[in-house]
């Protein structure tokens, strides 16, 4: 059976986003990144600035203001009552809190492609709150560090503070995968506080919900506040930039999932972990029309293998459709071709193919090896 990944089911994740591709740095200038949209910037830009907010870039301290653009290498630190907001290419942002410092140690975007965006954050310490978009693309990366401890996070909201040696994290939507001093994930409506000086472990030893208090508190009210506000102008900017097939997936549930019934899981596998990312135009370029009762995937998974470790010379697409109505979908190398059924309950047709066996499972899962499928198609980007 298929069905949602909850905060107790822990693994080493497929949410390490391999910033893969061609990725270029932002000088101080323009970005542009839309095909069909080149007169359109995509700008890692601060857009809110209140109180005293210092910009150090080489060294030298920069006025900012609601349009300055920040690049790789440049610190922020915020003084008592003030703060700053930082938008990057309309795919994520982040606010960080009073007296608090981070450093953007990478912001960058694919030329081709503005969905392809990696953005690494060094907090120094205080507070940040992070926000990325669901849309976007599987090659991107939202990193933030602080000391020994990473959280790598996608379509999701959640806020990092770091006193000392001690740090906490609070998860707000989605899931993070937590490196380093910790290894595991956190999910949507817990926390987790730590000393990043203790020996690595794999998950935190103190994981509660978080707390009406946590939810009431000025500065994250705000945020959510503002996250919300923040996917709907990114909607309208698209679309008046002529980007329609990604508007109309701002907002659409999309989620982390696992198939553990041993009668899913083909020959030599526990367990497959996938998580849907919610696009309706498919990699061959199919456009999946849908009404109101029927939502189209694009999906990723890993395995974990009997002894329970990730296999990664495995990787995995997967297809399937919310509904009450059949679908064949053809993948770009032509393997795999049928997905049948609906979610929730009844039944999906499903083919794994990791060069050796086959499978009928919960969902329409393309498995090819990353040799295999690079050596045929190297224009080919699987994640």
């Amino acid at each position: 059976m298929l069905r949602r990944f909850f905060a107790g089911m822990l693994a080493f994740s497929f949410l390490v986003l391999a910033g893969q591709g061609c990725f270029r740095s932002p000088a101080a200038g323009d970005i542009t990144g839309s095909p069909g949209a080149s007169t359109f910037e995509f700008a890692a830009e601060i857009t809110n600035v209140q109180g005293a907010v210092i910009l150090t870039r080489n060294g030298e301290e920069i006025g900012v203001d609601n349009h300055t653009r920040v690049q790789t290498g440049d610190r922020l630190d915020t003084k008592e009552g003030s703060s700053v907001t930082v938008e990057f290419y309309k795919g994520s942002r982040m606010a960080l809190d009073e007296n608090s410092s981070v450093v953007i140690a990478e912001t960058s975007v694919d030329g081709s492609d503005w969905k392809k965006q990696v953005v690494r954050l060094q907090l120094i310490g205080g507070r940040v709150w992070s926000r990325t978009l669901k849309l976007l693309d599987i090659d991107s990366l939202y990193e933030v560090k602080y000391q020994n401890a990473i959280a790598t996070v996608r379509g999701t909201a959640f806020l990092m503070t770091g006193v000392s040696e001690r740090l906490k994290i609070d998860e707000y939507d989605g899931s993070i995968l937590l490196q380093g001093a910790v290894s595991g994930i956190l999910s949507e409506g817990f926390t987790t506080d730590f000393d990043t000086r203790n020996p690595p472990q794999d998950f935190p030893s103190v994981i509660l919900p978080t707390t009406d208090d946590d939810r009431n508190e000025p500065f994250v009210r705000r945020q959510l506040k503002a996250d919300a506000i923040f996917a709907e102008e990114a909607s309208r900017i698209r679309r008046d930039a002529g980007i329609q097939e990604d508007v109309s997936r701002v907002g659409h549930e999309a989620g982390v999932f696992t198939l553990d019934e041993p009668s899913a899981v083909h020959s030599g596998f526990q367990r497959v972990e996938i998580e849907a990312v919610d696009p309706k135009t498919l990699d061959d370029g199919t456009v999946v029309m849908l009404d109101d009762s029927d939502q189209a995937f694009r999906a990723y998974a890993i395995f974990i293998d009997a002894r329970g470790e990730r296999r990664d010379d495995i990787t995995a697409r997967a297809t399937w459709q919310l509904g009450n109505s059949d679908t064949g979908v053809l993948s770009p190398t032509g393997l795999f071709h049928s997905a049948a059924g609906y979610m929730g309950g009844v039944n999906i047709v499903a083919r794994y193919n990791d060069g050796t066996h086959e499978h009928s499972g919960a969902v329409h899962v393309e498995v090819f090896t990353r040799i295999f499928i690079e050596s045929i198609l190297p224009d080919f980007s699987i994640f």
